[in-house]
């Protein structure tokens, strides 16, 4: 069994797949199908009821009942509920198309929400409805009321049609004609074993019974082809569909087409044409000529070569032409040169020939005739250049043309001639000799030029001795590059030389080549030898042969226990650019050292090093290590104090005992003091004398010998010793005993020294401190000569050390440092409450813009900077800082915006205490305030406007002003009225106003027009007082007049058809009663009624009411009912010939009659239209040929002749009151 074609299933697997593809609910219980109705139905049920709610709250804006508990809120809740629940529910019930992703159901579910909420929103349903109301009414509500209150599809009224009854038709017969390229084919040509199929045209009724074709052929014989019977009918069988597309095509049902087949050249026509009666068909006169099709290729001789080198004189060679076509024939060739366009050439090939019609062949070499005309265009001084002649098209004596791929690459039609200039070719002279056993390459110069290769060069060799030459192949230009590889000194110089298509021109310049000899080295050394040291070194003078620059290779060894080791780099090398050279080597320590020179380069030889001879090379040198003497000291200058001497040891190093002497020199004047000889010693120590206490004086080393009598090296030869001629003192200098400084400042106690030194980084002091009870020995921290103290208390001077020696206190003086008092705040306020908690001040409420200030009272020295917050009513916390200058201020606490505010003044600093010293007092009270805002009301935004009837003024209360107030109940409201004609105004007040609405009573202020009311001044119970108010807050009452109602166009007479409409003024909605053909009607409309009129009768007005607060209702009188009616008319209706469609076939020159009846009221105006059937793009239309109007027709019936080919139709027809008209499509 092979395991890789069989696949393996397993169990869980499948059982797995099951669970996951299976729906929530088994689908024997409920299909997917029905599942998936029952959840689209859920969803819409869920959309209807938020639509419903939307209506319902929507709907409480406008009536006076609450019609839902719903508000906007509990809205957005219930269905971010109820959708959120259903989309994420789902998933869970896993149903086929309707089980979406995670990423997707929380897009929904974002899409759901907004949607909602767009809706419940105070623009998302105006929005809608504008937006969606227009569109529903263009596209679904076609039907109108009519007059009568019918509902009736609007393009239904009128059946147009009806109105224009019956048309004429008169139809020419036609006259038999044959007719041969009836589409004018032209510039056509056979092809090899191609047929042209040759339309022709026949207009008959008759049918074609006999067809005679005449063809003249190429050779001027002539031929007859006849057509007959099933010949005749095989070919009318065909299918010439594909004729429609061209213009001059007919579609005519008297017209028909044929194709004859043309498979040789010749001159066509049509020779006889017979109906089937055996009656003579017209023939046009008209020939068709038609040849083979020309051709041309290149014809390539036998000596044509595409490669020519270019030399003082060029002519450019070109292939011939080979053609095929009748005389004269045109052939286009166009010439590039390095792919730029130079010339297009237009060649006639000609010949005697007496048949035009028979192609010939010619084969000419008339290209390079024509080419010599034009060799200036072409570009010969350059290096090398690419002229292309490419065939582009032949044109025969009929103007039949050929035309050939301009990117064609074939040899037929493309020919590429290559231009070459010879390359010059040059030796470079000799940089470099010829080494021995060596190999050189002879460079050549100028090899930019060259492109073309493999190149074949020979040089010619010649010394003393012999003479030969040399020939290489050069195949690219890295090999060129490299040249000629030589290996004898001697001449050299180029014969020749030729590359892949041209010989090059030589510059035979010799070229000399020299042999260069080894370098060699003569070495010149003397030794240097100290009596004491022995052989410390030698000096080398090198005398060269060879080519500068020099260099020689060596290395130095040190010989440790017989054994040879390197010091340093393993290679050393001295470089010399002169034939001499000197070289001097020392080492600079003791002991066994060897030079060896092992090789040697010059400028030739830089890669081929000559080889030394270590043993003639070799030079070695041993010298002894010299003994030292020195102090064994750190420094080489010590001090000592009062009364104290030195000891200086001495450190000896090398072949003792040894011998030296010591001196005692005075500092300044160099005075020897003292001197001392000291003999055959290996270890002393130099005690300086008591005599030489408080001096300075050097002390200094000399003469030091081994027990060889060699000189010791001495290091250090001298120590300076500074003695202290006095013991050093302390004291304070003139300074108070009390001084006082803030809290965290500091301050320098000067001090006096007495030193031989003066003061000195190293010396230390010691204070001793006292504050209350404490005492205690501190360290002082100086700067510069002062002692710096931060702290109260008491302090006096310890101990003190100059430089390390001790010293005294000359005085047991104490200073007392004290602080000054820090700066202190009282907050002092006019109006607070009766209570006070600790540590914070309340003030009495005042209301926003109000002044509240208080006094700040300072203790300190001015001026003082303060530092405080305000935490604000929104809770946010702004730090300030505050500059004062006296010691009593006033500030003014900020009332801008109501709500608590909380002052806490953090820190203090005065002119001492500044804040670098971070004094905080901790004890400011904090201060509470409250600031209420101020009052204010306005009108509610979506009731301000009341209309009052005119006869509702004699109430008492005549409007009650919803208002929404904001502040402590009760108000005083100030409100101004205002008549918005007259201008006029007059204050109104409303006292201890306790509910969010005001009622207005009637005065002798009202009268008919527009009264506007707005706020002037409003003071709440916290006594707060507004009297900014928005210009825009008005309540509008608009006391009117009854209702009225007037035609919107002042006519009597309409049109069935028309829309009837009356302007309504008053307050919407009107109920209207009506009276239409004896019929009363009562309808609702706002400001306009508006019916469509679409039965004749006539239309008066009633009585009229509104929907104002006084439902005002008016009757009409005789005078306005008169005015307000209005007749609806029939629409004409226009016949011709009785409203038949007639068709007559007539002959040129006959005529018919056009019979007009009409209904309706005269005078008639009638416009009929002629027209004639054309074929424009494939499909037939109609072309209007005549149009005429017949006006002040007073009879219902009219008659006039008609004698031109067309179609007669009325278009448009008028009666005394109405026009009825149609659209006929048809082209002018």
């Amino acid at each position: 069994m092979d395991d890789s074609d069989d696949e393996v299933i397993y169990l869980d697997e499948l059982r797995s797949n099951k669970y996951e593809d299976s729906p929530l609910i088994p689908t024997h219980i409920l299909d997917q199908a029905q599942q998936r109705i029952f959840i689209v139905s859920l969803f819409i049920l869920i959309q209807s009821w938020k639509i419903y709610d939307l209506i319902l709250i929507k709907s409480d804006t406008f009536v006076d009942t609450q019609l839902t508990q719903l508000t906007s809120y509990s809205f957005m809740l219930k269905y971010i509920i109820l959708d959120g629940l259903f989309l994420w529910i789902l998933p869970v019930l896993n149903i086929q198309y309707l089980t979406f992703t995670p990423l997707k159901t929380l897009l929904f579910t974002f899409v759901a929400y907004t949607i909602s909420w767009f809706m419940i929103s105070s623009f998302g349903f105006p929005l809608v409805s504008n937006l969606f109301l227009p569109i529903w009414k263009f596209f679904l509500q076609k039907n109108e009321l009519n007059i009568v209150g019918e509902s009736i599809d609007r393009n239904k009224v009128i059946d147009i049609e009806s109105h224009f009854k019956g048309k004429l038709t008169i139809h020419y017969l036609p006259d038999s004609s044959a007719k041969m390229n009836p589409f004018h084919y032209d510039k056509m040509c056979l092809e090899s074993n191609s047929i042209i199929p040759m339309p022709i045209e026949f207009n008959t009724t008759s049918g074609i019974g006999y067809l005679q074709i005449q063809q003249t052929t190429a050779d001027n014989e002539v031929n007859y082809v006849n057509y007959t019977g099933n010949s005749l009918r095989k070919m009318f069988r065909q299918d010439y569909s594909h004729l429609q597309k061209y213009k001059q095509f007919k579609p005519d049902q008297n017209i028909f087409y044929l194709e004859y087949p043309i498979s040789e050249p010749g001159k066509y026509r049509i020779a006889k044409v017979l109906d089937k009666k055996g009656n003579n068909i017209r023939t046009y006169k008209s020939e068709f000529m038609i040849t083979n099709c020309p051709s041309v290729k290149f014809f390539y001789p036998a000596n044509l070569e595409n490669v020519k080198c270019m030399g003082k004189d060029i002519s450019l060679d070109a292939p011939w032409l080979d053609s095929v076509s009748t005389i004269p024939s045109y052939v286009r060739v166009n010439v590039k040169q390095d792919g730029s366009d130079v010339k297009t050439l237009n060649i006639t090939l000609e010949s005697q020939h007496d048949l035009p019609l028979k192609p010939i062949q010619l084969t000419k070499n008339v290209l390079e005739a024509e080419l010599s005309k034009y060799n200036d265009l072409f570009k010969t001084n350059r290096r090398s250049s690419n002229i292309e002649f490419q065939l582009l098209d032949i044109t025969d004596s009929f103007g039949n043309m050929k035309r050939y791929n301009p990117l064609s690459k074939d040899k037929d039609v493309w020919y590429k001639l290559q231009l070459k200039q010879a390359s010059t070719l040059k030796l470079k002279p000799m940089v470099q000799d010829l080494l021995v056993n060596g190999e050189l390459f002879l460079k050549f110069d100028n090899i930019q030029q060259i492109q073309d290769y493999p190149i074949d060069v020979t040089a010619q060799f010649s010394n003393s001795s012999n003479m030969f030459e040399l020939s290489h192949t050069f195949n690219s230009r890295i090999e060129l590059e490299k040249g000629f590889k030589v290996n004898q000194p001697g001449l050299y110089k180029l014969i020749s030389a030729h590359d892949n298509f041209c010989p090059c021109k030589i510059i035979a310049e010799p070229i000399t080549v020299k042999l260069a000899l080894p370098p060699s080295l003569d070495i010149s050394a003397r030794s240097v030898n100290d009596k004491c040291l022995g052989n410390i070194g030698y000096n080398f003078d090198f005398n060269f042969t060879g080519k500068p620059p020099f260099r020689v290779g060596y290395q130095v060894y040190h010989n440790q226990s017989g054994t040879l080791r390197a010091l340093g780099q393993n290679r050393r090398n001295l470089v010399s650019n002169d034939y001499k050279y000197s070289f001097k080597f020392k080492p600079d320590d003791p002991g066994s050292y060897t030079i060896i020179f092992h090789q040697l380069t010059d400028a030739n030889y830089q890669q081929v090093p000559t080889i030394l001879d270590k043993k003639k090379y070799s030079y070695s040198t041993y010298f002894n290590q010299a003994s030292q003497v020195g102090f064994q000291v750190q420094n080489r200058k010590l001090t000592t104090c009062f009364g104290q001497t030195s000891s200086l040891p001495l450190y000896f190093k090398g072949n003792g005992p040894f011998s030296f002497t010591y001196q005692f020199i005075e500092v300044g004047t160099s005075q020897v003091l003292d001197s001392k000889q000291v003999n055959n010693v290996e270890d002393f120590t130099i005690n300086t004398p008591e005599n030489l206490i408080g001096k300075s004086y050097d002390v200094k080393v000399s003469n030091a010998k081994d027990k060889f009598g060699c000189d010791a090296i001495i290091h250090d030869k001298s120590v300076r010793i500074i003695s202290r001629p006095n013991i050093p003192e302390l004291e304070f200098t003139n300074i108070k005993q009390n001084i006082r400084i803030a809290e965290g400042d500091s301050v320098g106690l000067p001090l006096k020294f007495k030193s031989s030194i003066g003061q000195t980084g190293n010396d230390k002091i010691e204070v001793k401190f006292s504050s209350g009870d404490s005492t205690k020995v501190i360290p002082a921290v100086m700067r510069g000569n002062s002692i710096i103290v931060k702290q109260a208390g008491n302090y006096s001077l310890s101990s003190f050390s100059n430089n390390g020696c001790p010293g005294i206190i000359s005085s047991e003086k104490t200073i007392e440092i004290s602080y000054y008092p820090k700066p202190s705040i009282e907050i002092v306020a006019n109006e607070l409450k009766q209570h006070r908690d600790h540590n914070t001040l309340h003030l009495t409420p005042i209301c926003v813009g109000c002044s509240n200030e208080i006094t700040l009272k300072l203790t300190g020295k001015a001026p003082f900077e303060l530092d405080y917050q305000i935490k604000l009513p929104n809770g946010k916390v702004e730090s300030h800082t505050m500059n004062i200058e006296t010691d009593e201020i006033k500030i003014n606490l900020p009332t801008r915006r109501s709500g608590i505010y909380e002052h806490q003044f953090m820190r203090v600093f005065d002119a001492l205490y500044t804040r670098r010293n971070t004094a905080v007092d901790k004890t400011i009270p904090k201060i509470l305030y409250q600031v209420n805002s101020l009052p204010n009301g306005k009108f509610i935004l979506d009731n301000r406007l009341v209309q009052i009837c005119e006869n509702k003024l004699q109430n008492g209360v005549i409007a009650t002003l919803p208002v929404e107030l904001s502040g402590e109940y009760p108000f005083d409201i100030d409100m101004i009225l205002k008549n918005e004609q007259t201008g006029k105004e007059q204050s109104v007040q409303f006292k201890s106003v306790n509910e969010p609405y005001l009622k207005l009573l009637n005065s002798q202020f009202f009268s008919l027009g527009d009264y506007s009311v707005r706020f002037s001044k409003i003071v709440d119970g916290n006594g707060c007082e507004q009297t900014k108010f928005s210009a825009n807050d008005k309540f509008i009452i608009s006391i009117t007049e009854t209702p009225d109602i007037f035609k919107s166009d002042n006519r009597y007479h309409y049109c069935i058809g028309d829309h009837v409409s009356y302007n309504l003024t008053g307050i919407p909605p009107f109920t209207i009663t009506y009276q239409f053909n004896s019929k009363v009607k009562t309808t609702q409309s706002y400001y306009e009624f508006r019916r469509l009129s679409s039965k004749a009768g006539k239309l008066s007005i009633q009585s009229l009411q509104d929907s104002g607060a006084s439902e005002c209702k008016v009757s009409f009188n005789s005078d306005k009912y008169s005015s307000l009616e209005l007749e609806v008319h029939d629409l004409p209706t226009v016949e011709i010939n009785k409203g038949d469609y007639i068709i007559e076939d007539l002959h040129q020159g006959d005529q018919t009659e056009l019979i007009f009846t009409f209904i309706g009221t005269p005078p008639f105006q009638v416009t009929y239209i002629r027209t004639v059937e054309i074929l424009l793009n494939k499909k037939p239309q109609k072309k209007l040929v005549e149009k005429e109007t017949i006006k002040d027709i007073w009879e219902n019936e009219i008659v006039i002749p008609a004698s031109l080919e067309g179609t007669y139709e009325a278009i448009e027809v008028r009666d005394k009151y109405c026009q009825a008209s149609r659209a006929i499509t048809y082209i002018e």
